[in-house]
């Protein structure tokens, strides 16, 4: 009986991902990861200068992702 139940939550787990992934799934694109670092890197601007910190990165990729909030 735990096992049946066990596997009925994974189930209704993955139904409900699926719900979600599903309404999203247009909205998978080109993002520029370097520009990604670059808008990161103005926002830290202030904590970066505090700290004294160096920040160095290669060129970076663009990739087909989902683009987040």
């Amino acid at each position: 009986m735990k096992g049946a139940r066990r596997i009925e939550a994974l189930l209704r787990a993955l139904l409900a991902y699926w719900e979600v992934a599903g309404r999203e799934q247009d909205s998978f694109a080109s993002i520029d990861c370097g520009a990604i670092l670059a808008k990161s890197l103005l926002n830290l601007q202030a904590a970066i200068a505090e700290s004294g910190a160096i920040i160095n990165s290669d060129p970076l990729p663009t990739v087909i992702a989902k683009r987040s909030r």
